[in-house]
């Protein structure tokens, strides 16, 4: 795995995602975490440990492609 560290974040590729920038905000106990998956599934499963271990909550925001944005589009038509 290459990993290179930006603001004290590490960015490379993991198992199932390539993690473009993580950022803790530490006043509120949040972060953000920014990367490219196949899908909403991988990562849910990738980090199912680590909300078991941690208890964290995690609200997954995909972002759409316009072929996705196509696709859904077409489906409603």
């Amino acid at each position: 795995m290459h990993l290179i560290y930006e603001c004290g974040a590490e960015i490379g590729s993991f198992e199932v995602f390539n993690l473009s920038q993580r950022v803790h905000i530490p006043q509120t106990g949040q972060g953000i975490v920014i990367c490219k998956a196949p899908d909403e599934v991988a990562l849910f499963k990738y980090f199912a440990s680590r909300r078991a271990i941690f208890g964290v909550t995690l609200n997954i925001q995909p972002k759409f492609t316009s072929e996705k944005v196509a696709i859904l589009f077409n489906k409603l038509i």
